[in-house]
């Protein structure tokens, strides 16, 4: 059950909110799933080699492929 959902400009505002309830059941959650909530580390090493041509719509309007492909290389 969500019993709320502010909103923070950046992920350490989120993450200090969520650690002054020390909650277990709190999570950093994002509403678009193209766009992780929490910093990622780039992915090295990765070669696309396939993207279909069919396309879906992102929020904001922006058109992504429906699949990718991808090889790792080292």
């Amino acid at each position: 059950m969500i019993i709320l959902s502010p909103t923070f400009p950046t992920y350490e505002e989120a993450a200090a909110y969520v650690s002054s309830y020390n909650l277990d059941n709190c999570r950093i959650v994002s509403d678009n799933p193209f766009v992780s909530p929490v910093p990622l580390e780039k992915m090295e090493h990765y070669k696309l080699i396939y993207s279909s041509e069919f396309c879906i719509m992102e929020q904001g309007a922006r058109m992504v492929p429906e699949i990718k492909i991808f090889e790792y290389v080292k």
